[in-house]
């Protein structure tokens, strides 16, 4: 099974592209995305194999494609509604839709409310906090940032709350720990504590 590859796109069409890989192309289904002719990149794949269908779907990143892998194994999902959700939405707004089970967060062409309330029951019941959308650079170390996580986690916060509110601040590089637990308590006071 193919499950990573890197190259140069060679064309685009609606929702697919072909990726020329040492001089093979292989058509991937992207979904709605951005990418230009010519631009090298990289792609995390699912091969999707069925009776006498292989489709490759690829993704910008491994947590994406984790998604896209949990959504197809939720009965009445299916890989063409998968990507929708994965590149019209992004992870952050799944993530959160979960979180919040909120199926009309879930909308998207070929989902409607029960199969999004489906998603939601199903994914809630599952450890998904594997999948985390990354944060991204960030002017000070990572460790902070893990130490920042941690406690907000112990006052009862949601990872995923934390981490999207951490996106938000103007953190400067010489901040501390607890100079960036102060400024997220003043965006995250209004929000709900788990356990509270």
């Amino acid at each position: 099974m193919i499950g990573y590859l890197k190259g140069k796109i060679k064309s685009i069409s609606d929702k697919s592209l072909i990726l020329e890989v040492n001089g093979v192309g292989y058509r991937l289904e992207v979904g709605e995305a951005n990418y230009m002719e010519g631009q090298d990149i990289e792609f995390f794949v699912h091969t999707h194999v069925r009776e006498q269908e292989l489709r490759l779907f690829g993704f910008k990143t491994q947590e994406d494609l984790e998604m896209f892998t949990k959504l197809i194994e939720i009965n009445g999902v299916g890989p063409k509604v998968a990507l929708a959700l994965v590149s019209e939405l992004g992870l952050e707004r799944i993530l959160q839709a979960i979180d919040n089970q909120n199926p009309h967060a879930l909308k998207v062409p070929g989902v409607g409310i029960k199969t999004a309330e489906k998603i939601i029951l199903e994914l809630r019941g599952k450890e998904i906090r594997s999948v985390k959308a990354p944060l991204g650079k960030l002017p000070v170390e990572k460790g902070v940032v893990d130490e920042v996580i941690v406690a907000l986690e112990g006052l009862g916060y949601k990872r995923y709350e934390i981490e999207v509110e951490i996106r938000k601040i103007n953190m400067q590089d010489d901040w501390a720990s607890e100079d960036i637990i102060k400024e997220l308590l003043k965006r995250l006071s209004g929000t709900t504590r788990k356990g509270f």
